[in-house]
């Protein structure tokens, strides 16, 4: 574990308590502890080699090995599942839940590279050598969970929904009794973060997945990133990121139209009409959202593909 690397560990309701995992100048990355003793689930797994961290945190607040009986993915990036292994190998009564993409992700190698990484950037012999250095090893997923199922848990009861845009497998869940949502990455702290535009793989999707969000009126919103979120700023946040998903594909529209197809300067192009900010390159998550605005662009009718990673404007 990184000697810099901090975990807090902070009730936020009821039943349900944030552990933080802070590195200098990064954003908060967290995992959650919701239910009682004996009857408890972590959702996500935090970065690899946090393991330890989370462990000794959970210990000195009072928490054992035995108390949980899950530990449920809400997606498959490594910044939530990097230390499953170690929290499996601790909580050998913990049952590891996923979404059936998810699950099926993480269970493979190369497969992981293949998929829409920013970690990695485009495939490439060069990029590809950088991911055989750090990959973790494959991960067992004990059940699949679908959309709409039930986590029962003594003191209460998290409903699961499918809710992909971020990435595929992504679900978030829902206590039905206080309306608490643990949303995972589908919200990305937009009104929190200076310099995040967001990271996208199906635009249509998450337009979707933050609608259903809405519909759940939510009271209480904790996000994978950043603090957690109720009353107005929750509405504040969703308003502002279904804002900035059309402005990024308002943006891409315009520069593909007027001539600029590549990825790295349609994501610079975003960079600076949506935050005003000049990054000296374009960033790898970007580069992603980019591939999902140009689909988007292309189911509508406004783009065509020419070749590989090459777009041009086909609207009117």
């Amino acid at each position: 574990m990184p000697d810099d690397r901090v975990f807090r560990y902070e009730p936020v309701a009821d039943g349900l308590a944030v552990l933080r995992e802070v590195a200098p100048g990064e954003n908060y990355t967290n995992l959650y502890v919701a239910g009682r003793k004996g009857g408890a689930m972590l959702v996500d797994a935090g970065v690899p080699g946090a393991g330890p961290g989370v462990i000794e945190t959970l210990e000195r607040n009072g928490w054992s090995s035995g108390d949980f009986r899950y530990i449920i993915l809400t997606h498959e990036h490594w910044d939530h599942c990097g230390a499953i292994t170690e929290l499996r190998a601790w909580a050998k009564g913990a049952k590891v839940l996923s979404h059936i993409y998810c699950g099926w992700l993480l269970s493979q190698r190369w497969t992981r590279f293949i998929v829409p990484d920013f970690a990695y950037g485009e495939p490439s012999s060069e990029n590809f050598s950088r991911f055989e250095a750090s990959q973790l090893a494959p991960m067992k997923i004990d059940q699949i969970i679908w959309n709409d199922n039930a986590i029962d848990l003594p003191d209460s009861t998290w409903r699961v929904w499918h809710v992909a845009g971020h990435c595929p497998g992504h679900i978030l869940l829902y206590r039905e009794s206080d309306r608490a949502v643990l949303a995972g990455d589908l919200l990305q702290g937009c009104t929190e973060s200076g310099r995040w535009l967001a990271l996208l793989t199906d635009i249509r999707s998450q337009r979707q997945s933050l609608q259903r969000l809405k519909e759940l009126k939510p009271s209480l919103v904790a996000m994978g990133h950043h603090n957690i979120l109720r009353g107005d700023p929750i509405n504040r946040e969703l308003e502002i990121t279904l804002r900035r998903v059309d402005d990024i594909v308002e943006v891409v529209r315009t520069s593909l139209k007027a001539g600029i197809t590549g990825l790295d300067q349609l994501a610079l192009a975003c960079c600076r009409r949506i935050l005003n900010w000049e990054p000296a390159e374009a960033p790898h998550h970007l580069l992603v959202t980019m591939k999902a605005a140009l689909a988007q662009l292309c189911v509508e009718g406004q783009a065509r593909m020419e070749r590989q990673d090459r777009w041009v404007w086909a609207g009117a």
